[in-house]
């Protein structure tokens, strides 16, 4: 199950899964209408089980983001080994609550200086995060990029793999940079909010540059420069059109895929150095600047320079071509690999369990295990509930 409801990274990410032997994967068929979910997204589900099919009604009805139903619960834990999930509290502690196989959970990066370790430390509760920690050996922190490892605690570092987010092949269309604009992408701006400062960042740089904010807003805004949401094809035809693209961030631990996917297609972005975005590139590459001044002056030659421009983003265009030549999926895949090694079980002797079965039935005997986690816990659970009259100890036999 990949519950994560991103539209670009499931672009990128599903079909490596796929191709990495997960031949059923569900996605959400709902995800919340909040701000937070700006690049937020419907993917169709990958099924191929017709056992999985006859559920999908109960799959599809389930939100995802809210208390997870008995039934779904049932479900998933019937159906699927591993679930993705990203790094979202509430979500991941009623996963942990609600399913008894591998938990991936993707770090995709954070805005500001703290660390996943401080995210999960002080965002839960003394008990959740108590229970959590227990779960720990069905757990994997799936790393998007290499640098956010930095400042985490050794029970985060020793539970992870390395699943890099890559570009998905652009279904745009090559830049041109006929118009004299420069384009940003800023979602979710209200006031008082992060998004809102970035706004402001942007629109000081470009100072009287003409500039055009592209992105989901969840208030309406008078302002021309702040044209909203767009579908793709209109997307498609700003980013070829613009003469370049301002990505304002100083995050040293989070970056946006529209930077990326700008490079892709020639179009030049000028961005800060020491950031994640910079380490993602290899640094020392054109466009990267160390001030706003610096950025401002480059912005204002870009706009006024064509041939410039066009040398710029082609050095950048080759850098992210050179990123998938390094081997991006197959890292994601040698990453996938890892998962289907079999979990640590802190106890790795036969378990015994005391269940209430009838003295003389003979699945108390000898029980085997089919090799699923999941399966193990339900049939323990199953046990409890089917056999009711008499107390018996019983050893599990395992394959």
């Amino acid at each position: 199950m990949w519950l994560i409801n991103h539209e670009k990274l499931a672009e990128w990410e599903i079909p490596l899964l796929a191709e990495s032997g997960f031949e059923n994967i569900y996605t959400p068929q709902k995800y919340p209408n909040i701000p937070s979910y700006t690049s937020g997204g419907i993917v169709k589900p990958r099924i191929t089980s017709s056992e999985i099919q006859e559920d999908l009604e109960e799959l599809n009805a389930q939100n995802w983001y809210s208390e997870i139903s008995s039934k779904s619960s049932e479900i998933i834990n019937r159906h699927f080994e591993v679930i993705f999930v990203a790094a979202e509290l509430s979500q991941i502690m009623r996963i942990v609550k609600s399913f008894y196989g591998r938990i991936v959970i993707r770090l995709f990066g954070l805005v500001g200086s703290r660390s996943y370790g401080e995210l999960f430390e002080f965002g839960l509760s003394p008990s959740e995060l108590k229970l959590f920690k227990k779960n720990l050996y069905r757990i994997t922190f799936g790393l998007g990029y290499k640098e956010l490892v930095q400042g985490e605690p050794d029970w985060i570092r020793n539970h992870i793999i390395f699943l890099p987010i890559g570009v998905p092949q652009t279904k745009g269309i090559p830049w041109v940079g006929n118009s004299e604009h420069v384009v940003s992408v800023i979602g979710r701006i209200e006031p008082g909010s992060y998004y809102e400062k970035a706004l402001q960042d942007h629109l000081r740089i470009a100072k009287n540059l003409n500039i055009k904010i592209l992105g989901r807003q969840h208030i309406v805004f008078e302002d021309p420069k702040i044209l909203g949401a767009l579908n793709q094809a209109e997307v498609n035809t700003e980013f070829s059109s613009a003469r370049c693209m301002l990505y304002a961030s100083k995050e040293k631990k989070h970056v946006h895929y529209h930077p990326l996917e700008a490079m892709q297609i020639g179009l030049p972005v000028i961005y800060f150095k020491n950031t994640l975005l910079d380490g993602i590139l290899g640094g020392d590459l054109e466009g990267g600047v160390s001030t706003e001044t610096e950025a401002s002056g480059l912005l204002l030659e870009l706009v006024t320079n064509h041939e410039k421009a066009k040398l710029m983003g082609l050095a950048q265009q080759e850098r992210i071509s050179l990123l998938e030549r390094q081997h991006l999926s197959k890292d994601f895949i040698d990453g996938i690999k890892l998962l289907t090694k079999p979990l640590e079980i802190r106890n790795q002797e036969e378990w015994r369990i005391g269940v209430f079965c009838e003295s003389n039935h003979p699945e108390c005997i000898n029980i085997e295990y089919d090799g699923k986690l999941n399966s193990q816990i339900l049939l323990s659970r199953d046990l409890t509930k089917t056999f009711i009259s008499e107390t018996k100890i019983v050893t599990l036999a395992f394959k």
